[in-house]
C-alpha cells in the first residue's frame, strides 16, 4: 500500500513582499471583512499560476512585539494548512492570485476561531475563481 504523502507548506516564494505587488492588492483588492481580519484579494486570469500571501498585524491595535508575531504565525499556520484547494484550482487553469489578511481586533484571538474565518474567506475566493472559469 503506497499512500500519498500530502505536503503542506507556505514558501517563501509564496509571500507578497514587493512594495509595488502589495500596493496594487490595496488599491486594486477587493476587500471583505471576516470580524477578526480584513481579507483582500487580487485574481489575475489567463496568468501565471502562483498564489501569494500577505499578513498584517497593526502596531496600533497590537503593541508588543511577541502578540504581533503570535497572531501572525496563528494565521500563517492556518492558511498553510487550508490552502491547498485553492492552490490546486490556480495551477490547474492557470489563474494568478494575491491576496493579503490584516487583522483587525486589539486581542491576540484563539487560534480556531482564526482558522474558522480563514476557510471561510478561501472557500468564497475558491467559489470566485470556480464559477469564473465555469463561464463561456
Amino acid at each position: 500500500m503506497s499512500e500519498k504523502k500530502r505536503i503542506f507548506t507556505l514558501k517563501r516564494s509564496s509571500v507578497l513582499k514587493l512594495k509595488s505587488e502589495i500596493q496594487l492588492l490595496f488599491d486594486e483588492g477587493k476587500r471583505l471583512n471576516y470580524g477578526v481580519f480584513r481579507f483582500i484579494s487580487v485574481i489575475n486570469y489567463n496568468s501565471t499560476s502562483d498564489i501569494k500571501v500577505f499578513i498584517s498585524v497593526p502596531k496600533k491595535l497590537i503593541r508588543k512585539a511577541n502578540e504581533r508575531n503570535t497572531i501572525k504565525r496563528r494565521i500563517r499556520e492556518a492558511v498553510r494548512l487550508n490552502y491547498t484547494g485553492l492552490k490546486t484550482l490556480c495551477a490547474g487553469s492557470a489563474v494568478s492570485l494575491h491576496f493579503g489578511i490584516v487583522y483587525s481586533k486589539d486581542y491576540i484571538e484563539e487560534y480556531n476561531i482564526i482558522e474558522q474565518k480563514i476557510v471561510l474567506s478561501l472557500q468564497n475566493i475558491y467559489d470566485e475563481i470556480y464559477e469564473e472559469l465555469q463561464k463561456p
